[in-house]
């Protein structure tokens, strides 16, 4: 029925933009029309003047109103580097990646000769005239992973067969069939780092590693002498952990820039220089993703450097996203593929083979160049400053998760924790501190001693209500007949009388906030959660930092349970540094405000 042909021809001009039919077509107009016609105006304003003004950049043909566009135009990109693109939004998806700093051509398609869109139509010509002017060193050939796409590649990279420059293309992390414009941002840079060259592999490190091994105390303590006179070195460990609670080292390696220094950590006895040195604060200690091997320090030799660097941190401050590895990292910023071949390998047998030692040592070989450029990108974008009170937190944890202090707040993280009564989690805090101890008296895994469900489940049981609702009069009495039942048999003959003991010595006066445990948000928490997250979002963005550095849901969480525990204006959770105080807070309470 035609009720409005205005109505009808605003409707039918929706449905150019791909994937709009006619019922989302209809919304889009309507929408437009009844609720927001200033929204409308706005449209048709932007779009009248970008369809009369935008046009093909001079130089890598994408969408610009200027001659040529701003990516051309900077003195800061890699002009030597040439990225070859599909589309503009492939320019946008690349960009927002964060981790492309040279030039680009727009094909503005692929070649498709049913179609019409022949190398004249891609703008080819003008791209090889620019590669045989000598301006551009390599070239990434990033076309979509269709038949068409690929086809448009294997021409391109034919063409320049003769030309003396480097012709790459994306290998890793795109779906085949997918659209470049809509990868997530990690697959993008994964992509981009694990570009192959076209017909061949990228490059690898192959160069043997200088290395020593150390063996002997009077040669650590030597070393240590010398080491103290540097500003930094990079640090590594090797470690066995299958069947114990502790980590066993089996290497220490440390880099200082020219060669690999392997201490064996079976032979060694006096470890008093290294200790000293790391106590001075004078040296910062590179690692990358250094919780474990801090953890591996603590049990190991009883203390942590002062002063560290994380360069897995650091990536992330740069929006690399929160885990990207060491040979990830290497890659992108040195242009080296490391070898991980004997990454499960035994390091506590003697003697270690090559390959173990030649593995061992490349793993600090480029630490030292990645901290160095890292920092000057932090620097650059006055991001110093707060990584350096973030590698602090990481010690300040590492130290935290040793001290016999925090580990009554252990049962806060077991699941289905949130379903126990007052008592019944004064009980699980009471186990959960046993078991961590146990644990470390045993060196066994924690789950070895008993497993979370069984944890809750004794809980539950013993601590003064059965599941029946039935009060007990004692823990070992009602153990004994049976109420422990979904628990493995072993576990109860074992420490059964433990259980009683704990259950019967509880004080179950002392009351429990729940809201700590990890339980199912409600529908108005879920609802806030994603405005912090929101707010989160917006501030990473304003300040160039990925949104998982400024808080995670953990986090946030507890500053919801802060705010309605104690709603006085300026609480701040622990779990925050101050520096995001700053960037934060206003939000946050905007948030809670509405």
């Amino acid at each position: 029925m035609n009720l409005s042909p205005l109505i009808d021809e605003l409707i039918d001009a929706f449905r150019c933009l791909p994937g709009v039919g006619p019922k989302s077509a209809q919304r889009m107009a309507l929408q437009l029309l009844e609720r927001n016609r200033v929204g409308g105006a706005r449209l048709a304003s932007a779009l009248t003047a970008a369809l009369d003004v935008v046009g093909n950049c001079a130089e890598c043909r994408t969408l610009t109103e200027e001659t040529v566009c701003r990516l051309c135009a900077s003195d800061k990109r890699d002009q030597s580097l040439c990225c070859v693109v599909e589309s503009p939004g492939d320019v946008f998806a690349i960009e927002h990646a964060g981790s492309y700093n040279g030039r680009y051509f727009v094909l503005m398609g692929h070649l498709s000769p049913i179609d019409g869109i022949g190398p004249e139509q891609l703008g080819l010509e003008q791209l090889f005239s620019t590669v045989e002017s000598g301006k551009i060193k390599e070239l990434i050939i990033a076309c979509n992973p269709t038949v068409e796409g690929d086809a448009t590649a294997y021409f391109i990279a034919e063409s320049l067969k003769a030309q003396k420059i480097r012709v790459s293309r994306i290998a890793h992390g795109v779906p085949v069939g997918g659209e470049l414009e809509y990868v997530l941002r990690m697959l993008l840079l994964v992509a981009k780092l694990f570009r192959m060259d076209f017909m061949g592999e990228v490059r690898e490190y192959t160069e043997s590693p200088q290395m020593v091994y150390v063996a002997d105390s009077h040669s650590l303590a030597a070393l240590c002498e010398s080491w103290s006179q540097l500003d930094a070195l990079a640090v590594d460990t090797e470690f066995m952990r299958t069947n114990t609670f502790y980590a066993k080292l089996g290497l220490l390696q440390i880099g200082d820039g020219h060669c690999s220094y392997l201490l064996d950590p079976l032979e060694i006895d006096d470890w008093a220089p290294f200790e000293a040195l790391c106590r001075a604060g004078i040296v910062e200690f590179i690692f990358h993703s250094c919780s474990e091997d801090l953890s591996v320090f603590l049990s190991h030799f009883g203390f942590v450097p002062e002063r560290l660097f994380d360069t897995q941190l650091a990536a992330s401050f740069l929006g690399l996203g929160p885990s990207l590895s060491y040979a990830a990292l290497v890659l992108l910023h040195l242009d080296a593929v490391i070898e991980k071949d004997v990454t499960r390998s035994d390091w506590l047998q003697r003697p270690l083979t090559d390959a173990q030692l030649r593995y061992a040592a490349i793993d600090v070989v480029h630490l030292i160049d990645l901290r160095n450029q890292l920092l000057s990108e932090l620097r650059e974008r006055n991001m110093s400053d707060w990584f350096a009170t973030e590698c602090q937190n990481l010690i300040q944890t590492a130290l935290n998760n040793e001290a016999e202090s925090s580990w009554s707040t252990l049962y806060q993280s077991l699941s289905n924790a949130w379903r126990l009564s007052s008592d019944g989690l004064v009980l699980l805090r009471a186990l959960s501190v046993w078991r961590e101890k146990e644990a470390r008296r045993r060196d066994k895994p924690k789950s070895w001693i008993l497993k979370d469900n069984d944890l809750v489940e004794i809980a539950g049981v013993l601590s003064g209500t059965n599941t029946s609702g039935e009060q007990v009069s004692s823990a070992r009495l009602s153990i004994d007949k049976g109420s422990l039942s979904r628990v493995e048999p072993s576990v109860v003959k074992r420490y059964g009388s433990v259980f009683a003991e704990l259950a019967d010595g509880c004080d179950y006066t002392q009351k429990i906030d729940n809201a700590e445990l990890s339980a199912p948000l409600t529908p108005d928490m879920r609802k806030r959660l994603k405005r912090l997250q929101a707010v989160v979002a917006s501030a990473a963005e304003a300040h160039g930092l990925a949104p998982e550095v400024l808080a995670r849901k953990r986090q946030l969480l507890a500053y919801m349970h802060l705010m309605e525990s104690e709603p006085e204006k300026g609480a701040w959770p622990s779990e925050l540094s101050l520096w995001k105080k700053e960037l934060l807070q206003a939000g946050f309470e905007g948030v809670l405000d509405s």
